[in-house]
């Protein structure tokens, strides 16, 4: 019975990884479809990688940087 309590405590561990991930990988995807579409409107055509970090693009304070 202990036994099989600590595997599916692991098996929800690994579940919850994947959700979250999953979740990280359309919020990326998402913002990157924004960015896209803001690039489009200035004639622009750019190519982002669906796995590409645009949370923490947005997230960083931009005008910071040289």
């Amino acid at each position: 019975m202990a036994r099989i309590l600590k595997l599916c405590a692991a098996q929800e561990r690994r579940a919850d990884r994947a959700l979250k991930e999953l979740t990280k990988l359309q919020r990326d995807r998402v913002l990157a479809m924004d960015i896209h579409t803001e690039v489009y409107l200035y004639d622009k055509i750019v190519d982002i990688p669906a796995t590409f970090p645009m949370f923490e693009v947005r997230k960083a304070d931009l005008s910071k940087t040289s």
